[in-house]
């Protein structure tokens, strides 16, 4: 079964996002650190949104999530710090193999960088599908 985002990503940028992504498994911290960025196409826009969405609908994942609904309450702060911990798990893994760095500030050049295509009708449906399915409403859009 396809997931509603899968469907909207062409195939090829789903066969495109473990190309075009950079293999960090195997390196050093400082070859991290002195990992180039490389700029952001649209394509590796998509792939990125593609590997999100893969980490965020993955049923852990959800399912940790709805756990810190039920637990703290969507509106509290307890809970928004804690989704973004959650958040940040998969933003480790994904970030660095795009160029960006595994933090808050990684994640904010990220979506400002992604922003660029925001009149993509791929890229905006994809960014809408993140937002749901980490719960980011108002001022939480475009957290991931």
């Amino acid at each position: 079964q396809v997931a509603p985002c899968e469907s909207r990503i062409p195939s090829h940028a789903r066969s495109l996002a473990g190309r075009l992504a950079v293999d960090t498994a195997d390196m050093t911290p400082e070859e991290l650190e002195k990992m180039v960025s490389v700029e952001l196409t649209r394509e590796r826009a998509l792939g990125l949104q593609t590997e999100l969405y893969i980490g965020f609908s993955d049923p852990s994942f959800q399912s940790k999530l709805s756990d810190l609904k039920t637990q703290y309450g969507k509106d509290s702060a307890e809970f928004r710090k804690l989704r973004l911990q959650l958040v940040m798990r998969l933003h480790r893994e994904v970030l660095p193999k795009y160029g960006y760095e595994a933090t808050l500030e990684g994640v904010k050049n990220m979506t400002d960088e992604v922003h660029k295509f925001s009149d993509d009708p791929m890229v905006q449906a994809n960014t809408q599908e993140i937002n749901r399915l980490i719960g980011a409403t108002g001022d939480d859009v475009e957290a991931w």
